[in-house]
């Protein structure tokens, strides 16, 4: 059996997170760079705060890392130290991809298209069209996927939870149209007075455990 074999020449990239010890995108990653016999390594990377996550970039502008998947609690920093975004990390101003190239940071972001793929393939028949949509969760994920989703259902609205108590969610705060230019004002109703769950859409986004 063939072995994976790295040299002094290799490629470095991986993922930053923290926590991030429970991704398997080093399993995977590594896994078709021993199968292409690329001289590279991905790696993980948990920086211990925004300090860290920050050292780790420039160690990506100094040419040390060639690219960087980025999850919680990284990726709306990640967009900010950014030279250059996509449109679709733009529209959400967060990032889980970053790529360096001569000193400088591009960030793109795929977890809105992530989000409606694999709805596409778990639930083919959700009709959207006239439909409110509610997302529970305030990071990069839910931004990218807030983005994702007011681009096909016209009643959007957001709000940002916690776990408590016997109930495992309520909400705590009105939307951030403001940090998020894809939605749009919106004043969320009393529970009460929400439509039905057979009319209504609800989507979570959780954070990773706590540390």
């Amino acid at each position: 059996m063939s072995r994976h074999r790295i040299t002094g020449a290799a490629l470095v990239a991986g993922i930053a997170g923290k926590p991030v010890a429970h991704s398997l995108s080093p399993v995977i990653h590594n896994a078709w760079l021993a199968a292409g016999d690329i001289d590279g390594a991905y790696v993980p990377f948990a920086p211990a705060d925004a300090a860290g996550f920050e050292a780790l970039v420039a160690a990506g502008r100094a040419g040390l890392i060639q690219g960087l998947n980025v999850t919680a609690p990284f990726k709306e920093q990640a967009f900010a130290l950014a030279d250059q975004a996509t449109a679709a990390a733009r529209l959400t101003a967060s990032a889980n991809i970053l790529t360096f190239d001569a000193g400088r940071v591009s960030a793109d972001s795929s977890d809105g298209v992530g989000l409606m793929l694999g709805l596409k393939e778990q639930a083919p028949d959700l009709a959207l069209k006239g439909r409110p949509v509610v997302l529970l969760g305030a990071g990069g994920a839910a931004r990218a996927g807030a983005g994702a989703w007011s681009r096909r259902a016209p009643r959007f609205g957001s709000s940002t939870a916690r776990a408590t108590g016997p109930r495992p969610w309520r909400p705590i705060s009105a939307p951030r149209s403001a940090s998020w230019p894809c939605l749009r004002p919106w004043t969320a109703p009393p529970w009460s007075s929400t439509p039905s769950a057979s009319s209504r859409i609800s989507i979570s986004t959780p954070s990773p455990p706590a540390r």
